[in-house]
């Protein structure tokens, strides 16, 4: 295969320019899978100002797509989207109507 722009043959496959494997069947490890999701839920809510403490925002973060995978979800958007929700929303004021 040829080196394109986009997309290279690594030691592990085909690979996009971030060192992330593509392809229509992508086999990573649930290592890989953990740290690709939350590198991506990080990198949202830090471009968005949303982190405040960096400690608690990781260790909350992959909390969640901890119990996601344990839960059996392997889909790296769907757990770093569902962690960016939960973390948005864990500090949400309650409003109460009167």
């Amino acid at each position: 295969m040829a080196k394109s722009a986009s997309v290279f043959r690594g030691r592990m496959g085909l690979q996009d320019r971030n060192g992330w494997r593509t392809g229509p069947f992508i086999h990573m490890t649930d290592s890989e899978l953990r740290a690709q999701s939350f590198e991506i839920a990080w990198t949202v809510l830090q471009q968005s100002g949303d982190i405040g403490d960096p400690h608690s925002a990781a260790y909350f973060l992959l909390g969640k797509i901890d119990e996601m995978m344990r839960s059996g979800e392997k889909r790296r958007l769907l757990l770093s989207n569902s962690a960016i929700d939960a973390y948005r929303l864990r500090y949400e004021p309650l409003i109460l109507a009167s």
